[in-house]
């Protein structure tokens, strides 16, 4: 798997390297941070302790493939797919279907068709490892995006959430 996936002008769209968490704890930081103010106690750089030494067990296991745009030099956008394996069924063994989160792009840089040129990248490469289907639950505020981008509501999906 190419760590470099598209380049658009100044942009480059790829998968992170190890060497990018620090910048994609800086990006998540400001996705979960941007609209409302961090928890009483949490601190950045208790986070990104946090965050790094999560990623570094999970990508151990292969489960998540985090991308990210490099516009100048620095990082200002990510997404991530979380891998979800399908049990094996005749005819049907190593079928995976992804899960699309941590989506944020940098204030700054929204509008201009970065996230556009992020998810596009995402969607082919998401064609090359033959994954089923990509789904997401984006905010109120990102959900025209999602369709103009290709994804549909489905009819068939059931959720079941656990009394609180």
């Amino acid at each position: 798997m190419s760590n470099h996936y598209a380049c658009s002008g100044d942009v480059i769209y790829r998968i992170a390297a190890d060497a990018d968490l620090p910048a994609l704890a800086r990006l998540r930081w400001g996705l979960k941070t941007e609209d409302r103010r961090a928890a009483e106690g949490e601190d950045f750089a208790r986070f990104c302790d946090a965050f790094l030494r999560r990623e570094r067990d999970d990508r151990a296991f292969g489960d998540a493939v985090h991308w990210m745009a490099v516009a100048g030099g620095a990082p200002v956008a990510a997404m991530s797919v979380v891998l979800v394996k399908k049990l094996a069924s005749p005819g049907g063994s190593g079928r995976r279907w992804g899960y699309l989160t941590n989506c944020y792009v940098a204030p700054a840089h929204r509008n201009g068709g970065l996230g556009a040129g992020l998810l596009d990248a995402i969607q082919h490469w998401a064609k090359s490892e033959a994954l089923e289907f990509l789904i997401v639950w984006p905010s109120e505020r990102a959900f025209a995006f999602y369709r103009r981008m290709g994804f549909s509501v489905p009819d068939e999906v059931l959720v079941w959430t656990p009394e609180q």
